[in-house]
């Protein structure tokens, strides 16, 4: 999909959760045309600053362009027999064609998985790959784009003139399953999949989220 094609919306004005003024209704108005004919639109106006962006995509490039060994050591037990988490971690990219990490929510602790019993819910012990005064930065990243999905969560319940405080069904931390994820596209000998739709080769297989949405 061209870029061009992608709407643009300025959702500044209900940042301050205001969704009953003229400027909102609007943002709330494109939401809904760009979700139903798109399926995707870029946000301006979201109140994250491009310092603390940049500092996570440093963190993560730092983190793919480390060694192997490095990277291993927060792999799924599938790959790494000395861990116990299965669902989430650091992903080879011959699982599809990309390598990933897959963190979850960074306010669970070890105890709290380990109670709640959930296959979906671990704890990564980040710090014996990605250094403490980095996973600072990423703790603070994930609760700012934690606070913003749920404001454009909330922006679709207004859509559809139901109550926003329903939202704590699906946004609650720690019992969620929004995850903090990082993918490297490395560079391929062969596509791994060639798209159906236009025939342009592909560097990752084809996939649904199956999450309410995703934030890229």
């Amino acid at each position: 999909m061209k870029k061009s094609f992608i709407p643009t919306i300025n959702i500044s004005s209900i940042i301050n959760k205001k969704f009953g003024s003229k400027k909102s209704l609007i943002a709330l108005n494109n939401i809904n045309k760009a979700s139903i004919n798109v399926g995707f639109f870029q946000i301006t106006g979201h109140g994250i600053n491009k310092k603390n962006i940049n500092n996570v995509a440093k963190i993560a490039n730092n983190f793919f362009n480390s060694s192997n060994k490095n990277k291993m050591k927060l792999a799924p037990k599938k790959w790494n027999k000395n861990n116990k988490n299965s669902y989430r971690g650091y992903f080879p990219n011959d699982v599809n064609g990309k390598e990933g990490l897959d963190i979850g929510d960074l306010k669970v602790n070890k105890s709290y998985a380990s109670k709640l019993k959930n296959q979906y819910i671990e704890y990564i012990e980040l710090n014996k790959s990605i250094n403490k005064q980095s996973i600072k930065v990423l703790e603070n990243y994930y609760s700012q784009i934690f606070i913003l999905g749920e404001i454009l969560f909330k922006s679709i319940i207004k859509i559809y003139k139901k109550d926003i405080k329903s939202s704590k069904l699906a946004f609650s931390r720690l019992k969620t399953l929004s995850t903090l994820r990082f993918n490297y596209y490395s560079k391929q000998n062969k596509p791994i999949e060639i798209s159906k739709d236009d025939g342009v080769p592909l560097g990752c297989e084809t996939h649904v989220d199956s999450g309410i949405f995703t934030i890229l």
